[in-house]
């Protein structure tokens, strides 16, 4: 091989690591950016969750939150709400978790799906609730959120894994006029977009590098 294909050629191959380096810090900051832009975005919703659920406890309005939570989850439908009742919690206990739906959204033939109360403390549901608690779907990590934001009395959130898929969880406090946290209102929201976003920025680059090296490898 003559000297000057050799120093085409590792010319070729330094430039196509220097490229595949810049595209793999690229991607790392690409997925750094994604993640704050998803905290950022659940931070606001909970923020207002918060504020309106403390407000509604300190103006003695929060015996029945079912058509608050039903509200939000309508507009906010790919995030959702998660209601934990703190107050009512048996010591030594899992604090059991609620969604809210509408009754004529999940009854079938009239009848309601197991675990359908009209209160966190197990009231049954009667004619007139147009709303009811159901159980929450299952999360191993979900108990742990909610003792670091009881205990600290601040927001809290992670990513975790849910079903084999990545997600964003945000556990926010309700606080009574004695500052004591007796409820909690979990947020989750999947990175389906996320991801999405990145694998288009991964093949934008490795469209980059097939690119220059067939640019490159042509010019030699």
């Amino acid at each position: 091989m003559k000297i000057g294909t050799r120093i085409t050629l590792t010319t070729v191959t330094l430039v196509l690591l220097t490229l595949g380096l810049y595209g793999w810090v690229g991607l790392r900051t690409r997925r750094a950016e994604l993640n704050t832009d998803l905290e950022s975005q659940m931070e606001l919703v909970g923020a207002s969750v918060r504020v309106a659920l403390d407000a509604a406890e300190k103006d003695g309005l929060f015996d029945d939150t079912r058509m608050l939570i039903a509200r939000w989850q309508d507009a906010e439908p790919n995030i959702p709400f998660i209601y934990l009742d703190v107050r009512h919690a048996h010591p030594g206990m899992q604090t059991p978790a609620f969604v809210v739906a509408a009754r004529a959204a999940v009854a079938q033939d009239g009848k309601l799906p197991a675990g359908a109360v009209a209160s966190t403390q197990g009231t049954a549901v009667s004619a007139d609730d147009k709303y009811v608690y159901l159980p929450a779907p299952l999360d191993a990590t979900r108990a742990q959120r909610l003792q670091i934001t009881t205990v600290n009395k601040t927001p809290f959130g992670e990513h975790i894994t849910l079903d084999g898929k990545g997600a964003y969880a945000l556990m926010e406090p309700v606080r009574d006029d004695q500052d004591r946290v007796v409820a909690a209102m979990e947020l989750v929201r999947d990175e389906d977009d996320m991801a999405r976003a990145l694998v288009e920025s991964q093949r934008t680059v490795v469209w980059a590098l097939v690119y220059f090296g067939v640019t490159l490898g042509g010019s030699r």
